[in-house]
């Protein structure tokens, strides 16, 4: 008997992984329409992936399936699959196909000096339904440990896993974007908005230091740049902060979080970076009150590209292959640093001017700003109480969590101490485990290793423009970068070892969660291992939610790391 039901899992698994693989074979032949623009391909393709995920979903919902979810040695597996096929069938039917048949409405959505405010009103609905289906799916699949699957399953498994969980919060996103930019693009009455282009090169909390910025101008859908510039259109160096400091701010940051433009986003609060911005602005006699402020750095810019196609500034053509070297590491080699300020800000202008200008792919176009968000590299915040409110605990507001319940928070926050461009060649990556979990108290611990790509003997050879020039006291070739790292709310730093070497700093309380500060010399390309040892709060036993300073390397770097609870 038990042969026999192990021969029928066998048997029915096999078809629903048959059922899986056609899935995927369409969720690729529905990628590949929505990128080209073929709207009845895209909708034809859902349909077929929605036949696949009900076949799958069907085979795996009786009660004998059910029974064989825990039969030992079988169980897991049986539980994973359909937990998958379920999920897989949730997102198809209730978000893929709502999805796909407005497809045809983007190409309305943009283009001409501005956005079609009414294109935006339709999607709101698939996008809003999207959205709701997506968690839902992520949450059948979150449900399920996939340690104990079999390794032939457990990796494709987890994929899923990953890029459910990252649908999910593009769509967030999304859903968030439809609700409020009939308002952000002047339905409602003309608005300013601050856009920072911050520089991968030099890192700061939230990606860069803010190089340029652009003045975007929204009028019932039409979108102008009335300003463009950069930090020397501030004051620099104040004889105070621009705002009061906190006293934890100014012990974590120094008080350069205030009194330099350049220096705002020291923090990985956006919201505060925001305000500080707001206060420069402000102080420097702008006419023009702001409505929000907006960041972006080149990486998310480079995500824009293939939506837009090649772009021209002064004579050099900009492709999402070339940006970071042409905007990042080209002009500090060869131009004088007034030509290299010049040429970060005309590039990121004619970027977003060919946005609203000249769209090819809006669909491309709204996976690359997905992605950015996604990574933390597109910010927003808005100065209406009810916008921000809306745009509160999404990724695009880009805060540092304070107390969420069961969910426990880490941050790891970089920036440079050098004086210089040389985070061009940083590399680095975090990993943190829940090593153990005691009367609903989490032991985490975690690790960061940093490395530059380029020798010190080599980097010192480089223009001062890249160095630094030893102006802050680092050697030129070398680079100190400066972490904060921030442990959950309630919870507590044990440890904080810098190569083995105890840190001996005291933890700040900022905003109810434990900081520890710590500096990175780089002066080769040996790494440099950080680690440390931290507690959550009494209750935080959900799985930990970690973000990090993105990086001029593209991709995510923030993750969830399973709880031990």
């Amino acid at each position: 008997m038990v042969a026999a039901a192990l021969a029928w899992f066998g048997w029915v698994g096999y078809q629903t992984y048959g059922d899986l693989t056609d899935a995927q074979s369409e969720a690729s032949r529905l990628t590949s329409s929505l990128s080209s623009g073929d709207a009845a391909g895209a909708r034809e393709a859902g349909r077929a992936l929605e036949r696949s995920a009900r076949s799958a979903m069907d085979r795996t919902d009786g009660w004998d399936w059910a029974a064989l979810t825990v039969v030992p040695g079988v169980g897991d597996d049986a539980a994973g699959l359909r937990a998958l096929s379920s999920s897989l069938h949730t997102l198809a039917a209730d978000a893929v196909l709502p999805l796909a048949d407005a497809t045809g409405d983007l190409d309305g959505l943009a283009g001409d000096g501005g956005v079609d405010l009414g294109v935006v009103e339709e999607l709101g609905a698939p996008v809003g339904q999207g959205y709701a289906a997506t968690r839902d799916a992520a949450e059948q699949v979150q449900a399920v440990d996939s340690s104990g699957f079999v390794g032939r399953l457990r990796e494709p498994y987890d994929q899923y896993v990953d890029t459910v969980t990252g649908l999910e919060s593009g769509l967030g996103a999304a859903d968030v974007a439809t609700d409020l930019l009939p308002t952000l693009a002047g339905g409602e009455g003309p608005r300013n908005v601050l856009v920072l282009i911050q520089n991968n090169a030099e890192i700061r909390a939230t990606g860069g230091l803010p190089g340029a910025f652009v003045l975007l101008r929204a009028d019932e859908g039409r979108i102008e740049i009335t300003r463009q510039g950069g930090p020397r259109d501030f004051e620099g160096d104040l004889d105070a902060p621009i705002l009061p400091l906190t006293d934890a701010e100014d012990a974590i940051f120094s008080e350069n979080l205030g009194t330099f433009f350049q220096d705002a986003n020291f923090t990985p609060d956006f919201p505060r970076t925001a305000e500080l911005v707001n206060a420069h602005w402000e102080s420097s006699g702008s006419p023009d009150q702001l409505d929000a402020v907006m960041s972006i750095d080149p990486v998310a810019l480079s995500y824009l590209l293939p939506a837009l196609g090649p772009v021209e500034v002064d004579g050099v053509t900009l492709t999402q292959d070339n940006l970071l070297e042409e905007l990042l590491s080209r002009p500090y080699l060869e131009l004088e640093p007034e030509a290299q300020d010049a040429l970060f800000e005309q590039s990121a202008r004619a970027i977003l001017e060919t946005a609203v200008t000249d769209l090819t792919s809006p669909v491309d176009f709204l996976r690359g700003a997905a992605r950015a968000g996604r990574e933390g590299r597109f910010l927003l915040h808005s100065f209406d109480d009810a916008e921000q409110e809306r745009l509160t605990d999404t990724r695009v507001a880009g805060e540092l969590t304070g107390d969420d319940g069961a969910t426990p928070h880490l941050d790891v926050a970089l920036n440079d101490a050098t004086g210089s461009k040389m985070s061009y060649y940083l590399r680095y990556g975090v990993e943190v485990d829940s090593e153990g979990c005691r009367d609903g108290v989490q032991i985490l611990t975690g690790s960061m290793r940093l490395r530059s790509t380029i020798e010190s003997e080599a980097a010192a050879e480089l223009p001062v423009s890249v160095t630094g020039g030893g102006l802050y006291g680092t050697e030129p070739g070398s680079q100190l970068v400066s972490l904060t790292v921030i442990g959950p709310y309630g919870g507590t730093i044990e440890r904080l070892r810098v190569d083995r070497e105890l840190v001996p700093s005291a933890t700040i309380p900022f905003n109810g969660r434990p900081v520890v500060i710590a500096g990175a010399l780089l002066d080769s390309t040996t790494p440099v291992d950080v680690d440390w040892q931290m507690t959550t709060a009494p209750g935080e036993t959900g799985g930990v939610q970690v973000g990090v300073t993105p990086s001029i390397v593209p991709g995510n770097k923030n993750f969830t790391s399973r709880s031990a609870c």
